[in-house]
């Protein structure tokens, strides 16, 4: 297991701080982050067990990496490895992924997502949407730009299809009709801000339904209700044993927790991480900032920490 050093913790959050009062693509995420809280604040979503009407009033995981360095990899092989976010805000939809490469059904989701043509095409099948192409053209100019992925080129595929569906319903007005209420809230919230780029901002159960086409779920830790439920989550998954089940946190604001070795890490608010495992009470982190890097916490200090939960059964 890697930990963040002080200094370079430091750094990071310095850096988060520099960007949030000078980059333009940051305060577009700000502006968008303000609007989407209050779409969402003001729909109520219904709770798929339950049938229940629950306000889901979260704020999206907008969170961009100033680091754009290349990770090295980027073989086509239906694989997802070690990756950096690049400088857009859609750390929700690369810890989607990320989470669900984590578990073996989500390995052969992607995997069969998946199809390089002959002419360096790429046909990707999201069973949330349907076929999506990307060209060799396409592929190169976002390998080339810093606002994409870096590091495995599968990961970029997935990102790049995931915007043409966000863009494509945006520009007809449309929505997904199968989509759970829950996830087409998520989703029409993302779609209709104003920003330069639909994919800045948004929520790990969207990329992780247009994935696999299942009914993807959110959970907050708001209450002593919400953080048994949380609780009930977090044991599912571990007992699941990263057969089928994906997981993600976000946390609302920054903050500091201590790792179970006792050591402080820094927590980047509207920001997602993937759970890659839940064991004997402790929860690995990854952040797609670097995803090669692991943050390891005890589940009573991420409950602590009233963080959001997007999971789905694959």
């Amino acid at each position: 297991m890697t930990d963040f050093t002080s200094s370079i913790k430091s750094i990071i959050l310095q850096t988060l701080h520099s960007i949030k009062k000078t980059d333009k693509a940051d305060q577009n995420s700000k502006t968008k982050t303000s609007q989407l809280s209050s779409n969402l604040k003001s729909s109520p979503l219904m709770k798929s067990d339950e049938n229940e009407l629950v306000e889901f009033d979260e704020t999206p995981a907008y969170a961009s990496s100033s680091d754009t360095k290349k990770t090295g990899g980027g073989s086509k092989d239906g694989e997802i490895n070690d990756t950096k976010q690049g400088s857009t805000g859609d750390c929700w939809l690369m810890s989607g992924i990320n989470a669900l490469s984590y578990t073996d059904e989500g390995k052969k989701v992607i995997k069969d997502a998946i199809d390089y043509n002959n002419d360096g095409s790429t046909t990707v099948h999201l069973k949330g949407f349907g076929d999506v192409q990307i060209t060799s053209a396409e592929l190169q100019e976002a390998k080339n730009s810093d606002k994409f992925s870096k590091g495995d080129d599968d990961m970029l595929i997935l990102e790049l299809a995931i915007r043409k569906v966000l863009d494509q319903l945006k520009a007809n007005g449309s929505k997904l009709d199968n989509a759970p209420p829950e996830v087409q809230k998520a989703l029409q919230a993302t779609i209709n801000a104003d920003s330069e780029e639909t994919i800045t901002g948004g929520f790990p159960i969207v990329a992780m339904y247009l994935l696999t086409g299942e009914y993807a779920q959110s959970e907050t830790v708001s209450d002593a209700g919400s953080k048994a439920d949380v609780d009930t989550i977090l044991k599912e998954f571990e007992n699941n044993n990263n057969k089928d089940m994906a997981l993600t946190a976000c946390f609302d604001s920054d903050m500091s927790i201590n790792d179970v070795s006792g050591i402080a890490v820094d927590i980047v608010g509207n920001h997602a991480y993937a759970v890659k495992e839940v064991k004997s009470g402790v929860v690995t982190l990854t952040n797609p900032w670097d995803s090669s890097k692991e943050i390891n916490v005890s589940a009573d200090t991420l409950k602590a920490s009233g963080c959001r939960v997007d999971y789905v059964k694959v």
